[in-house]
């Protein structure tokens, strides 16, 4: 392996990495800003039940995203490769249709409140925030894995590389083999190589 291949490895990499870290405390922030909101409308006296379907959404999508990013993290060390081909890229799509399902959610949830102020209004707008940066994290991550099975890889984001390279040197060129004529009549069967 060239120099250029393996530094182009090494950040693949680490971009994975980085992404992967982005996502995590991304999800803990979300999941902080949502518990907040929930507690307090647990504990208002006017409200009294728990926080809007949205806030119930991107709790439930924070930890499944903390879930699988662990999973997606150590597993391939763990699982055998058969199981890790399609596996990653399944979760990582799971997990970008939950982020934009949730962002979306309270978006819209929060467009139709006739009076949003204070600490929780704030909070919520911050998770809408952050489930659209998450969105955009898991998107890229994505299309890492998605280059990567179509370069037909592991899973893991690593440059193209031609895999017929090395062998090329090895082998005969074309000038040494003879071109045989098939005549007239003749079938391709019949013909000795």
């Amino acid at each position: 392996m060239n120099s250029s291949a393996f530094k182009n490895m090494h950040t693949d990499r680490l971009l994975q990495l980085g992404l992967r870290v982005t996502q995590c405390v991304s999800a803990i922030i979300i999941l902080s800003l949502c518990s907040f909101i929930d507690q307090w409308t647990l504990k208002s006296p006017s409200y009294g039940r728990h926080a809007a379907s949205p806030i119930g959404f991107l709790i439930f999508t924070s930890v499944f995203s903390l879930i699988s990013g662990a999973y997606l993290q150590f597993a391939p060390s763990v699982l055998p490769r058969n199981l890790q081909r399609y596996a990653p890229l399944l979760l990582i799509s799971l997990n970008a249709l939950f982020y934009i399902c949730g962002f979306i959610a309270l978006a819209v949830y929060l467009s139709n409140l006739s009076y949003c102020r204070g600490a929780v209004c704030d909070s919520a707008k911050a998770s809408c925030f952050f489930a659209a940066f998450s969105y955009l994290a898991w998107i890229a991550e994505a299309v890492l894995v998605g280059l990567a099975i179509i370069r037909n890889q592991r899973g893991v984001p690593l440059p193209l590389k031609d895999d017929y390279e090395d062998q090329d040197e090895r082998e005969e060129p074309v000038e040494n083999f003879k071109r045989k004529d098939i005549g007239s009549g003749e079938k391709l069967s019949d013909v000795k190589l």
